[in-house]
């Protein structure tokens, strides 16, 4: 055991001799009772025994019962109970937690003195359980509130608070929330001063690793080539100062796979893969994180099987990825339709490249879900309408269903007719739907469906010709040449 661990054992040690020493009922048997739990609470940052945690709620719970109701000490003790509710929440994410941490923190803010030292604590605290009660249910009342409080804490915390790095982050990552669901430019770029306020004055905390963690969620989702450069240095930085066997050592991991995959060469891809191999492999199989990271997995494999060139697919990366998806699924992942998506895309191309016909029937089944559950408008509908228009067709042509085909074409022009024109989105859409249509005009000999489809390939033709006039498409040439031999 090391000497910060003796450190930390040494301390309880002693705050346990003090409450032993102290008589129930006594004006110092609750703070008494606070203290104690003070001293748990770092271990358990440093261990992560849920045992320290819960009993040092139950010390907490003790403390409040224990404190009258005109006491000051006490909307101190109960910000201190809300918080540690709060952390128990984030690790397991059980409701009535949350719910309480709420009441606990209001009754705390309404009733803490403007100049208590401890208020800016208590207003981020308050501000956090709303955020996360936003990201759990979705009431944007929540959102906003929570941001108002969390500026209060920034505003009336000391320059020198240790806190104040954190609050800075929770502020930043407030305002990224309410960027994501309303769209305002103005959010996301004063998130992210704010998250690089919190690095430049984290030096030599131990939080540090985790503000450049975050600050590397916010460059990647921002996207720009030199944001995803610094963000894949942050996480670098923020894993290389992580010991091995700290419990934050999973999720660093974790997100430096997803940065290095969204920057997408093939060497990061491979990088990813490890780093995120290596993440679940560091997952307790209980813990709440592990579902999103089997898809996370899962869907880098599927990303790496498909990028690579027909000779060089492993077949092993489709089949593991589809067995990680799976566990995913079956483990309750919050990832909804995305989830679903994944794996049906997955198991088309498992079909694709030999495999049973089971495989495209259990795709159809999800994806069919995934549809009913992506609303109209959004980003991830067009892949969706043109997976399941593309898996219909494979299975109109195993079984010649037209029932399959005329859905197909149904769905295959939705995502045509939701993809902007000029978009490297409408590729794939273009190709299926040409394909669609010559199927059914081979098998029924309407002319109509043969004009549509040089109609679109056209169309596409001359949008890659105007935006790119040196470099005419000789794919698509190819396929209305196609479709013109064929009439």
């Amino acid at each position: 055991m090391n000497a910060d661990a003796d450190g930390l054992d040494g301390a309880i040690e002693l705050f346990e001799a003090a409450l032993a020493g102290t008589v129930a009922g006594s004006p110092d048997h609750p703070a008494m009772l606070n203290d104690l739990a003070t001293a748990l609470a770092p271990r358990y940052l440093a261990r992560e025994v849920a045992g320290d945690r819960d009993r040092a709620i139950e010390l907490r719970e003790a403390a409040v019962a224990a404190t009258a109701p005109d006491s000051p000490d006490r909307p101190v003790r109960l910000g201190y109970l809300g918080g540690a509710l709060l952390k128990r929440y984030e690790a397991h994410r059980a409701a009535g937690d949350l719910d309480r941490a709420i009441e606990l923190l209001e009754a705390a803010v309404a009733a803490v003195a403007p100049t208590n030292p401890d208020r800016p604590a208590i207003l981020n605290n308050f501000g956090d359980a709303l955020m996360l009660r936003y990201e759990a249910r979705g009431a944007a009342g929540d959102l906003d509130r929570a941001i108002t409080l969390l500026e209060a804490a920034v505003a009336t915390a000391a320059p020198t608070n240790p806190d104040r790095p954190a609050m800075l982050n929770d502020v930043g990552k407030a305002l990224i929330l309410r960027y994501e669901a309303r769209g305002a430019a103005g959010d996301f770029d004063r998130a992210i001063k704010l998250l690089e306020a919190a690095v430049a004055t984290a030096v030599g905390s131990p939080l540090r690793p985790r503000l450049l963690d975050n600050l590397g969620s916010a460059l990647t989702a921002r996207g720009a080539a030199s944001d995803l450069d610094r963000a894949i240095e942050l996480r670098e930085a923020a894993l290389a100062a992580t010991a091995v066997g700290s419990p934050l050592r999973s999720r660093l991991l974790d997100n430096l796979g997803g940065a290095l995959t969204a920057r997408g060469a093939a060497s990061d891809l491979d990088r990813a893969i490890e780093l995120r191999e290596a993440a679940l492999a560091a997952t307790a199989p209980d813990s709440p994180d592990r579902p999103v990271r089997l898809g996370y997995l899962g869907n880098a494999l599927v990303l790496r099987y498909n990028r690579r060139y027909e000779k060089r697919r492993a077949a092993s990366d489709l089949d593991r990825a589809i067995e990680l998806l799976e566990a995913a699924l079956a483990a309750g992942s919050p990832e909804g339709p995305g989830l679903l998506g994944n794996l049906g895309n997955a198991l088309t191309m498992r079909y694709e490249a030999g495999g049973a016909a089971s495989d495209l029937d259990r795709a159809i089944e999800l994806l069919e879900p995934a549809l009913a559950a992506t609303a109209a408008g959004s980003p991830g509908r067009p892949g969706l309408l043109d997976n399941l228009g593309n898996a219909l067709t494979q299975r109109y042509e195993a079984r010649g269903m037209a029932g399959d085909l005329d859905r197909a074409i149904e769905l295959l022009e939705a995502a045509l007719a939701s993809t902007a024109a000029g978009s490297p989105q409408r590729l794939a859409p273009v190709l299926n739907l040409g394909i669609a249509l010559e199927r059914r005009y081979k098998a029924r000999g309407a002319a109509d469906d043969l004009d549509r489809e040089v109609e679109i390939l056209e169309a596409t033709l001359a949008t890659a010709a105007r935006d790119n006039p040196a470099r005419p498409s000789p794919h698509y040439a190819r396929q209305v040449g196609e479709c013109g031999l064929n009439g």
